[in-house]
């Protein structure tokens, strides 16, 4: 039994271009005008299974048929198919059944499901790689992943960050932050809060038990074993990450997650500073301790404690540079391919009043006492 939907629900769940499914959380286009199928050259042979979940069908080819809980897909390219209707496929999937031998159309209508059921636990995990569990008490995202999830090795909490565009940078900021541009990322994990030091001296117990290179002690390694690991180089930070794992995120992805799909200055918004209490520059407090240091996909402390490594090199000049070359929005964008100095790697956070657009290039080598780092988890290739 099929339930009836609006045309708006066709465009959530129909166009999701070369990215994968995930959707912002932004306002969704303008429906399609309703109007009937006009006569179109027949596209190449396909051949999907009679009952089978579409997932590539361009806005601009769905037409809407008179049957109220089906509608009509003129392709003019194969669509992809990525399962059956017995398979138990998310809510966001369609069901594509070919009318007749050799047409040119399909019939696309809703599978029956129940759209307020939760996902297993099980059904969720065969959506992470191994070695991370979901944590459904926080609810799953439109796309299906869980919008939080474990880094089972070091228990670490990691945020979804869902696929789409956001702005970057500012125009009113330094020089090297201009222009303030739009860029598209896929959808990420990222930890919620900077890699604490007993995480870290996790990996340094295990290369010692295993008579491996020891990555170096990070610089505060007597504080409280929450307090973020700082002044790690480069390496060990990425060494940490890949071991557990993950990796480090690019630019990108680390103001994305910080900033959210409308850009904003400070991960509260735009305006003043938002501190509770008296906050200075390169202070570097316990996880959490400022309530209002937190992103709108929960994340923490990305804009007033440690400074973190990004996987990118850095060049003072790399926006405009971008953007002279780019004929669309930029995608997956992993840094400048000739920076000015190669041995320097982006940081990120705690810049001038604590904006997000700031970024600066520290040497890989350096061991800086205000600098941290956090891990992603991605599910596309960074080169």
């Amino acid at each position: 039994m099929y339930r009836q939907f609006g045309v708006m629900t066709f465009l959530t769940i129909m166009a999701c271009g070369c990215g994968g499914s995930d959707k912002e959380e932004t306002a969704a286009p303008a429906g399609p005008t309703l109007t009937a199928p006009v006569p179109i050259v027949p596209p190449p042979v396909v051949s999907p299974a009679p009952e089978a979940a579409v997932e590539n069908a361009p806005q601009g080819n769905i037409v809407v048929s008179t049957n109220p809980d089906a509608m009509v897909i003129v392709p003019p390219v194969p669509f992809k198919v990525v399962g059956r209707a017995s398979d138990g496929l998310p809510n966001e999937k369609m069901i594509a059944k070919l009318p007749t031998t050799g047409a040119d159309r399909f019939v696309v209508s809703q599978p029956a499901v129940d759209v307020n059921a939760t996902p297993s636990a099980a059904a969720m995990t065969q959506r992470l790689p191994a070695g991370f569990t979901p944590l459904l008490n926080y609810g799953v995202d439109a796309s299906g992943y869980p919008k939080r999830i474990l880094c089972d090795r070091v228990k670490s909490e990691m945020a979804f960050v869902p696929a789409g565009v956001f702005q970057m940078g500012a125009d009113d900021g330094p020089e090297e932050s201009r222009p303030q541009h739009a860029m598209y990322v896929d959808a990420y994990y990222i930890d919620v809060t900077e890699t604490p030091l007993a995480s870290y001296q996790m990996l340094r117990d295990e290369q010692k038990a295993r008579k491996q290179r020891v990555s170096e002690e990070a610089l505060n390694t007597s504080d409280d074993p929450q307090m973020p690991a700082l002044g790690v180089s480069f390496s060990d930070a990425r060494a940490y990450a890949k071991w557990s794992g993950r990796d480090l995120p690019t630019e990108v992805e680390w103001e994305k997650a910080a900033r959210g799909t409308q850009g904003f200055a400070y991960p509260w918004g735009n305006g003043r500073p938002a501190w509770t209490k008296q906050k200075e520059l390169q202070g570097v407090q316990l996880p959490g301790s400022e309530p209002t240091d937190v992103s709108i996909y929960g994340i923490q402390d990305l804009a007033g404690n440690a400074r973190e490594w990004c996987l990118d090199h850095f060049a003072p000049d790399a926006y405009p540079k971008l953007l002279a070359d780019a004929k669309d929005v930029p995608r997956n964008w992993t840094g400048p391919r000739n920076p000015t100095e190669k041995f320097e790697r982006t940081v990120k956070g705690n810049g001038p009043d604590w904006k997000l657009s700031h970024r600066d290039g520290v040497i890989v080598t350096e061991n800086v006492a205000d600098i941290g780092f956090r891990c992603v988890l991605r599910f596309y290739n960074v080169e």
